[in-house]
């Protein structure tokens, strides 16, 4: 039950990250962060290192994207 409350809220955020992102919403990157921390904490509680590369890779692309993001922003 816990894993499955866990990897639902995590599945949330990142829904709602790609929405308000995809809407210019500077929230999104900052709700961003929270949905990978909730990830990482899937990950190490219930040992799912399968996971990892992939959140690992998008810690990585959202760190580059709010940085061009906030270059390109007035």
């Amino acid at each position: 039950m816990l894993a499955q409350s866990i990897a639902l809220t995590a599945s949330l955020l990142t829904i709602i990250t790609n929405w308000l992102v995809g809407n210019n919403k500077s929230s999104g990157w900052l709700i961003g962060l929270l949905s990978n921390a909730v990830w990482l904490l899937f990950i190490f509680v219930f040992s799912a290192w399968g996971l990892l590369p992939l959140t690992i890779a998008m810690i990585y692309i959202q760190t580059r994207n709010y940085i061009k993001w906030k270059k390109e922003k007035p």
